[in-house]
């Protein structure tokens, strides 16, 4: 394995994965999670933080595999392409 192309996909990740529009949905979204529902005096202090953890981890792991997914989808791809390498230099010849 390469490290400069890893470090490169791992911080092209990172980036990523603070983007303006993650970082502004995923607190919006995790609220209006929250927010609706019926008000009862009955639920704990607790009990909202801990869904909001919940599902903020949800979402989190769901972001980081579909990265993931995607990462492996384009490096096989690209291997693919490199493999090919041959045609692809007669092919840039024409």
């Amino acid at each position: 394995m390469n490290p400069e192309l890893f470090s490169f996909a791992f911080v092209a990740g990172v980036i990523a994965f603070f983007n303006p529009c993650g970082v502004a949905m995923l607190p919006a979204y995790v609220s209006y999670y929250l927010g609706r529902g019926s008000e009862s005096t009955s639920r704990s202090r607790w009990r909202p933080g801990l869904s909001g953890l919940f599902l903020g981890l949800s979402v989190s792991v769901g972001f980081f595999t579909v990265f993931v997914a995607a990462g492996l989808f384009f490096s096989a791809l690209g291997t693919a392409i490199a493999q090919c390498w041959r045609v692809l230099k007669w092919a840039h010849q024409l």
